[in-house]
């Protein structure tokens, strides 16, 4: 079982491509390392929100989708609850 999730552009007001990870904690790392290699994202990362549709069952092909989709901000992601810079 997986989680389907995408990144939401608040300043577009569009979705980007749909993708899967294991669970959360292992699409916010993928997320927070794409911020960070891109110094173009990285100073826009306030106009980005993760959202986490639902799960996908890898071996029946079912998708769950969730009743309100997990949205949480990447600079929350990037730089923790606190604002403080996380490096982990």
């Amino acid at each position: 079982m997986s989680i389907v999730y995408s990144v939401f552009d608040r300043v577009s007001g569009l979705y980007g491509n749909l993708n899967q990870a294991p669970n959360t904690e292992s699409a916010k790392r993928n997320i927070k390392l794409s911020f960070m290699r891109d110094p173009m994202l990285e100073a826009s990362k306030d106009d980005y929100n993760l959202v986490v549709f639902g799960s996908f069952d890898e071996r029946s092909g079912d998708f769950l989708p969730f009743d309100h989709p997990d949205v949480i901000p990447v600079s929350n992601i990037i730089f923790g609850e606190e604002g403080a810079f996380k490096n982990g």
